[in-house]
């Protein structure tokens, strides 16, 4: 199965701008993507030693009952002759046979996937695929948090869980930048919105292929919240959605997010807009709020390190049965 190059890998945290950038890049001429596909987190090392056809019969069984790889319209017995006459028998390998075919039936030459924290798994990733690059994504936590408000109505823990995601996220970004030189790109949301092109070409350069002006076409009234796929007329992107947090979201919680996650905000250039604070909320956000941003950051990431180890899967709903 030819391929000219090696896969790509969409990070970050969820509303930061992921779908804007794979929406975007699905457009090239030569790029195929997988949506949500969590195979780094579902599936990898979890169904044994895949020499054995009872362990890559099990493992095929779980991922192609998942819709959003069955969305790829992959061809089991293909993948099966490719895999074991291809002699990698890892995981990683089946994956990248997955994606090359899914770019293949569509007409395409790249395979990359688009999933949700991808950047927890960097280095798993970029190790197993020496030629593949991984472009994170990163967006104003202050206006992260006011579209997790909008669209899942306050749930989610709260400020508190937009804080402990975005600065797990952030702080990933930093790490694998210096650990993956050259193959591992931050794109900043509101960059994205202010010179798509730029930065358009920037990862397209990362990735390895040449522009095209397609990936410039998208058809969006509102990037962020309201960006949607459809319509023939192109529409220009528009930036309302930055800095949103001003109308949206209360002095006192920009404060709790500002103080937790300033040095971080500093480091990727999101300036500090320090909120006047009655005298009574000023005393909460200093006993109450940053003590519990503390703590809860701590027992966020034990917790979201347990459910990795032992997730089992997609959601019920996210599941279908060929019998």
């Amino acid at each position: 199965m030819a391929e000219l190059g090696g896969p790509f890998v969409i990070a970050g945290a969820d509303r930061s701008g992921l779908g804007l950038i794979g929406e975007m890049l699905e457009r090239h001429p030569s790029l195929a993507i997988s949506r949500r596909t969590n195979l780094w987190t579902f599936y990898l090392d979890r169904f044994g030693d895949l020499s054995e056809p009872g362990n890559l019969d099990r493992c095929l069984d779980a991922m192609l009952s998942f819709t959003r790889i069955r969305a790829m319209h992959p061809d089991r017995p293909r993948l099966v002759r490719d895999f074991v006459e291809g002699g990698d028998h890892s995981y990683f390998a089946l994956f990248r046979l997955l994606g090359s075919s899914y770019a293949e039936s569509i007409g395409k030459t790249r395979w990359g996937d688009k999933s949700l924290n991808s950047e927890r798994d960097a280095g798993r990733v970029l190790e197993a695929y020496p030629d593949a690059v991984m472009i994170h994504v990163v967006r104003d936590p202050r206006d992260r948090h006011a579209s997790m408000m909008h669209h899942r109505g306050g749930r989610r823990s709260g400020v508190l869980g937009s804080i402990a995601v975005w600065a797990n996220s952030a702080r990933l970004a930093a790490r694998n930048a210096a650990r993956f030189p050259g193959r591992y790109l931050v794109v900043r949301y509101e960059d994205l919105v202010a010179d798509p092109e730029q930065q358009l070409r920037r990862i397209l350069d990362l990735v390895g292929e040449p522009f095209d002006r397609s990936v410039l076409e998208i058809d969006a009234v509102d990037v962020g919240d309201q960006s949607h796929p459809g319509g023939t007329v192109p529409r220009a992107l528009t930036g309302s959605s930055i800095g949103r947090f001003e109308r949206d979201v209360s002095a006192r919680e920009v404060a709790v997010i500002e103080r937790a996650l300033r040095l971080d905000m500093t480091r990727l250039g999101y300036d500090l807009s320090r909120p006047a604070l009655g005298v009574m909320a000023e005393l909460r956000v200093r006993a109450v709020d940053r003590p519990t941003v503390a703590v809860w950051s701590v027992l966020w990431r034990r917790w979201s390190a347990v459910k990795r180890r032992y997730a089992s899967g997609p959601s019920r709903r996210r599941l279908v049965s060929d019998g």
